[in-house]
């Protein structure tokens, strides 16, 4: 579900709009999870803990929280209260082909104006995508991409890109990057690619991203591994066959040194978000 704007313009991508719903007697905490993505959690009842670091960010129906992307978080309820939430995940990439979704754009908590009638047409959008018809779909996304474009009007901004981010070889190697999450490392040929060489691609991708090349791909790669662990019923070991690990238990092990929990217990808790 998208909606381009122009040839080589900006893309609005709406991944999904989730439904999470926890009884007041049901036990929960999420098990930490690693998102690249925008996601803006809105709490139609209750209230959620989001934990990012040693800090706690709070979820109430009167804030929209932005999970802050490519840092591990974790999420809980109160005991004995109800907590009722709809997740609008969003991708951002401007015209040059930078993906804004991984910068900052909104505040990690904020109130937007008319939050309740936001809170209802999700609903009715989540339930409205449920039926697998493609036109309503489509119109959904035009609907909640115009959320977001709210969102980002009254509450943040696109943040300026560096000369370093301007430069169109790096921005070719991100995407690059991103698009072989699910395939082994190979930075040699990625960088011969966007015309640059080992060490100069090391360096400069650096300067513009805050990490090197394998780091941000590893980001992307355990992105994908959570996303596939708790949005299909693939068997792991076909899971870690699709990211070309070598066997399970490598996956297992990366998975396990990256996200701090097994595949199996991830995949058996992270579906409860």
């Amino acid at each position: 579900m998208h909606d381009a704007l122009g040839h080589q313009g900006w893309s609005f991508t709406l991944s999904s709009i989730r439904h999470a719903e926890h009884a007041a007697e049901a036990e929960f905490g999420a098990l930490p999870q690693w998102s690249s993505d925008l996601h803006l959690i809105h709490t139609i009842e209750g209230e959620g803990v989001l934990r990012v670091g040693d800090r706690n960010i709070v979820a109430d129906p009167g804030v929209v929280v932005t999970v802050p992307v490519f840092k591990q978080c974790s999420w809980s309820k109160a005991a004995g209260a109800r907590w009722r939430m709809i997740n609008l995940h969003v991708r951002i990439v401007d015209p040059n082909g930078y993906a804004l979704h991984e910068l900052a754009l909104l505040p990690e908590r904020f109130a937007p104006a008319e939050l309740s009638r936001v809170h209802r047409d999700l609903a009715k959008w989540h339930t409205a995508i449920s039926r697998d018809d493609r036109r309503q779909a489509g119109l959904v996304a035009i609907d909640a991409l115009a959320v977001v474009g709210s969102y980002l009007a009254h509450h943040g901004g696109v943040l300026p890109a560096t000369d370093a981010r301007r430069d169109d070889r790096l921005i070719r190697l991100a995407t690059q990057l991103r698009d072989t999450a699910h395939l082994p490392f190979g930075i040699d040929t990625l960088a011969r690619q966007a015309g640059l060489g080992r060490s100069q691609c090391d360096r400069l991708f650096r300067a513009a991203f805050g990490v090197s090349p394998k780091a941000y791909w590893t980001r992307h790669r355990l992105g994908l591994a959570q996303a596939m662990l708790t949005g299909t019923a693939m068997p792991i070991g076909d899971i870690a066959d699709r990211l070309g690990f070598s066997d399970i238990y490598y996956f297992s092990r990366w998975f396990r040194h990256h996200s701090k929990v097994t595949a199996s217990s991830f995949r058996q808790h992270g579906r409860e978000l």
